[in-house]
């Protein structure tokens, strides 16, 4: 039986955020993001690898304050929870 050729994608590298996007000003409309950032840092630190990346991806400005945590790429192999 044939070989399927292997993907050169890590599921378990470091989630990097592009820094073009962290130069522009974040236009901040929600309450959540008028919290001070040390709090946001510490929702950051209280959740999973897969909420910590679904958060950064919801604005410009959870993703600079994701760049003050460290969020890990979750294994599609493994449980979300």
């Amino acid at each position: 039986m044939a070989k399927t050729p292997q993907s050169h994608h890590s599921c378990h590298g470091r989630f990097s955020r592009p820094v073009n996007l962290l130069e522009a000003a974040p236009h901040i409309t929600s309450d959540l993001l008028r919290l001070p950032t040390e709090i946001l840092v510490e929702i950051f630190k209280g959740s999973d690898s897969l909420d910590r990346m679904c958060l950064a991806l919801t604005c410009k400005y959870m993703l600079q304050v994701s760049s003050l945590v460290r969020i890990r790429i979750p294994s599609a192999n493994s449980s979300a929870r």
